[in-house]
C-alpha cells in the first residue's frame, strides 16, 4: 500500500506536466471520494480515464470517464460526467451516469458520447459487463446507452443491446463478445450521415487456446486483436432510445488486421481512431506490437476497410515509431489534422519493447494535411513537438509510477485548441496548442 496522500501532495502531481485546465483530481485519503464515500476495496476515484470532453449544442463543456478505485478491470469501476459551463475552467462535481449495484461486478466502463445538433440531446454509450466474464470484465458485455434531454444535467433509463459476433469470439452465444469502444475520440458522423464508432474486438479464450505457447511467453500482447466498427444508424432521428439501431462492422468474419512480430498468426490491430477524409473516405489509425503506427482506409463509409500499412510521416519516408498506446487522430476545423502519439518504437526510457509502459511517453503532436497520392497513404505529417512528460514519476495515489498514454480527447471551440489528457489514468487534465505547435506552413499543399 502506498503512504497515506494528502490533498497537496495530489494537486502538486496533477501539476508537473504544467496543464493550462484541471478537470478532475482524486479526493485525498482523509476525505471521502465525493458522492457515495470510500468502498469496502477503497475509493472510487484513485483512477480515471478514457476521457472524452466534447461541446453541446448550448456551448457547455461535457467530460465523460471511466473511475475505479485503482484497477479498471476490477469490480469498483463506474461511468461519471462533469459539465464546465466556462469553457473548461471550472468544472461540476462528477454526476454518475451508472455504477454497479452493490458488489455485483457488473462493471459499466469506456463512454463515448454523441450530440445530436439539432435537438441537442446527448447520448452516452458505454460498455457493461452482465455477469459472464470471458478473459476480462472490463472487456465482456453488451453495449448500454442514455440519454440526457437537458444538455448533460441528467440522464435516463438505460438501454442495452448485444454487438454483432465476429470469428474470434466464443461460439457459445451465452458468452458476450469482448471488445472495447474506442475512447479517446466521440464517434464521427460520415458523409452518409452515419455515426461511427471504432471499437477494438480481443479474442475470446476459445480462440485465444490456439496460441497458447506464444500467449504464455508474452501473455496480454500476445493477445488476438482486431479493428471493428459500430454504427448508430438512427441516432440523430430516433425519438425513443430504446428503438436505436445498431450494426457492427465490417460484415465479415474479421476486422482490421496486423500481424503481429511474434507469431504472423495473430492479429495486433487495436483501438481505431478514425477521421473522414475530403472524398468522404474514412482514414483509421491503429496503435499495434510493431513499434509502428498504421492505418487503413474504407471506401464506403466504414463498412469495409483497406489491407493496414504502416503510416509514415510522407509518402515513402520512415514509419510513425509508436509502442502499443493509443494514438488518436483529431480533426481541426480547418481540415488539417492532428496525430498524438509517443514518438518512439517501444525501446525508449528503458523500456524493452512496444508492449512495455515505459515507453508510453512523452505525449507528443504532428500536424498532418491531406496530399493527392491516389492508391497511397492519403496525408503527410509534420515535425513532431512534446505537450507533455510526466517522466514516469511516482505519483502520490499509487505509490507507482506511471507513463502518459493517451486515453483523452481533443476539442477545437471559440479559438481554442486543447488536448484533454489524463496524466498517468489519474489526473484529468487540459493543454492548449500554441501557434507554433500548430505551424504547418511548410507542408506541401
Amino acid at each position: 500500500m502506498p503512504p497515506k496522500s494528502t490533498a497537496a501532495a495530489r494537486w502538486r502531481d496533477a501539476l508537473r506536466t504544467n496543464p493550462d485546465y484541471v478537470v478532475y483530481v482524486p479526493a485525498d485519503d482523509d476525505t471521502p471520494a465525493h458522492d457515495t464515500g470510500p468502498r469496502p476495496d477503497g475509493p472510487w476515484d484513485n483512477g480515471n480515464t478514457h476521457f472524452i470532453v466534447t461541446v453541446t449544442t448550448t456551448g457547455a463543456f461535457l467530460a465523460t470517464w471511466t473511475q475505479a478505485g485503482d484497477h479498471f478491470h476490477g469490480v469498483n469501476v463506474r461511468v461519471v460526467t462533469s459539465r464546465s459551463e466556462d469553457r473548461g475552467r471550472t468544472w461540476s462535481r462528477p454526476t454518475v451516469v451508472e455504477a454497479p449495484p452493490d458488489d455485483s461486478g457488473k462493471t459499466p466502463v469506456w463512454s463515448v458520447p454523441v450530440v445530436v445538433p439539432h435537438s441537442g440531446r446527448v447520448w452516452m454509450f458505454y460498455h457493461r459487463n452482465t455477469g459472464p466474464v470471458d478473459f476480462d470484465r472490463g472487456m465482456t458485455g453488451v453495449l448500454s446507452w442514455r440519454v440526457s434531454d437537458d444538455d448533460g444535467v441528467t440522464w435516463g433509463e438505460r438501454h442495452d443491446a448485444v454487438i454483432g459476433r465476429g470469428a474470434i469470439d466464443d461460439p457459445d452465444p451465452a458468452m458476450l463478445s469482448s471488445w472495447v469502444p474506442t475512447g479517446w475520440q466521440a464517434p464521427i458522423v460520415n458523409r452518409r450521415g452515419q455515426v461511427i464508432c471504432p471499437m477494438t474486438r480481443w479474442a475470446s479464450n476459445h480462440y485465444q487456446r490456439q496460441f497458447e505457447t506464444v500467449t504464455s511467453e508474452i501473455g496480454f500482447n500476445a493477445r488476438h486483436h482486431e479493428g471493428w466498427f459500430l454504427r448508430f444508424d438512427n441516432v440523430m432521428t430516433v425519438d425513443d432510445p430504446a428503438d436505436l439501431v445498431v450494426t457492427t462492422w465490417p460484415d465479415a468474419d474479421h476486422g482490421i488486421q496486423v500481424q503481429h512480430p511474434r507469431d504472423a498468426r495473430i492479429s495486433c490491430a487495436m483501438e481505431p481512431s478514425i477521421q473522414n477524409l475530403s472524398d468522404g473516405r474514412i482514414l483509421a489509425v491503429m496503435r499495434t506490437m510493431t513499434g509502428w503506427i498504421w492505418y487503413s482506409i474504407s471506401e464506403d463509409y466504414g463498412e469495409s476497410w483497406s489491407e493496414a500499412a504502416p503510416l509514415r510521416f510522407q509518402p515513402g519516408g520512415p514509419p510513425i515509431p509508436h509502442p502499443s498506446s493509443p494514438c488518436p487522430l483529431h480533426k481541426l476545423r480547418d481540415g488539417r489534422l492532428l496525430l498524438f502519439f509517443h514518438n518512439n518504437d517501444g525501446t525508449a526510457h528503458g523500456a524493452d519493447g512496444p508492449g512495455d509502459g515505459k515507453a508510453r511517453r512523452p505525449v507528443c503532436v504532428s500536424v498532418g494535411r491531406e496530399i493527392d497520392n491516389p492508391g497511397g497513404q492519403p496525408l503527410v505529417f509534420g515535425r513532431p513537438h512534446v505537450l507533455a512528460d510526466n517522466e514516469y514519476a511516482v505519483h502520490s495515489v499509487t505509490g507507482r509510477g506511471g507513463g502518459m498514454p493517451m486515453y483523452g480527447s481533443f476539442t477545437d471551440y471559440a479559438g481554442e485548441q486543447v488536448l484533454w489528457y489524463p496524466d498517468n489514468t489519474t489526473y484529468l487534465l487540459g493543454k492548449r496548442l500554441t501557434d507554433e505547435v500548430l505551424d504547418d506552413a511548410w507542408l506541401p499543399r
